[in-house]
């Protein structure tokens, strides 16, 4: 791959899945997948975002929010993980 040809794969991601990209088929023959758009990446892109934010527990987040506002240096570059207890 040239130098030309990387740059525009990073410019367009339909560029890259239309030239570069394979995938199996049910019998595992690789095959060539239809062709897409730039907008058609970024509308599953959006809707994929959208999908993961409504699974996500809003009180865990909140206080993770709390949490990093209290402590704002406290947790810089640190994973932070918080216990939650189920009531029966």
């Amino acid at each position: 791959m040239t130098r030309e040809e990387y740059q525009k794969c990073c410019d367009s991601p339909a560029y890259f899945f239309n030239n570069y990209v394979l995938v199996k088929d049910a019998m595992g023959n690789f095959v060539k997948p239809d062709p897409v758009t730039d907008e058609q990446i970024n509308e599953a892109a959006e809707k994929a975002q959208k999908e993961y934010r409504k699974q996500l527990d809003y009180h865990k987040w909140q206080r993770l929010y709390a949490a990093m506002n209290l402590f704002p240096d406290a947790f810089r570059g640190q994973k932070i993980y918080i216990a939650t207890s189920k009531e029966d």
